[in-house]
């Protein structure tokens, strides 16, 4: 009995942590401008072209300008395999300012209110 009531906490854990991240850039893009952040959702081209060919589609939100307010980058992969290596990569690059989480297939960079805006 102590093992499927553990196995069920497992499931529960996964598909809570899994419903944070949305979808696809569309829903992120909705979500974001629900929080009251500017969006620009870059597309799969352009998303291949600066996080390489495993990326589906990026974007970038912003909210009280770049420099002085919260920002966040987030990163859509093909696969979570492909987004865990790049959080890797960015986790150890990343400055003590920048926040790094991985959620699903998407890896999210910036100030710790935005990222949590986006996993929220």
């Amino acid at each position: 009995m102590k093992k499927i009531i553990v196995a069920l906490m497992a499931v529960l854990m996964c598909v809570a942590f899994a419903a944070c991240a949305p979808a696809n850039a569309e829903k992120a893009k909705a979500k974001m401008e629900k929080a009251e952040y500017s969006v620009a959702v870059w597309g799969e081209e352009a998303a291949e072209f600066a996080y390489g060919e495993d990326a589906e589609d990026a974007l970038v939100a912003t909210k009280g300008g770049v420099m002085n307010g919260k920002a966040v980058t987030a990163v859509l992969f093909e696969t979570s395999k492909a987004a865990k290596e790049y959080y890797n990569d960015a986790k150890e690059d990343a400055g003590e300012d920048v926040t790094v989480k991985k959620s699903g297939k998407w890896v999210v960079m910036g100030d710790e209110d935005a990222v949590k805006a986006f996993l929220k």
